[in-house]
């Protein structure tokens, strides 16, 4: 898997330590295995409207979304005509 031994903290540590943020592991870091595919910030748009994207990309079943400034902010599936469409999508707020 994508998580190893020396990677886990106690509990006692986290209790212990004033900033839990550094043991957080960014969220998509359990998707390893899916591609990835980076998008303006009117691509991304479109995709919370619900719209479709379209792209030269070849079909994918699931593929991570980065947007413009190199986030996370979920998953979509590209057809083969090169239709993006959103799979499931973090909340804006989470994106920061």
């Amino acid at each position: 898997g994508v998580f190893h031994e020396s990677q886990m903290v106690s509990l006692d540590m986290l209790e212990e330590s004033e900033y839990l943020e550094k043991y957080l592991l960014p969220i998509d870091s359990a998707l390893t295995q899916f591609s990835s595919i980076q998008l303006t910030n009117e691509q991304v748009q479109k995709l919370y409207y619900g719209q479709v994207v379209e792209t030269e990309e070849k079909a994918i079943s699931l593929i991570k979304l980065i947007n413009g400034s190199g986030e996370f902010f979920g998953l979509g599936q590209i057809q083969a005509d090169g239709s993006l469409t959103s799979v499931r999508l973090l909340s804006r707020h989470s994106t920061g």
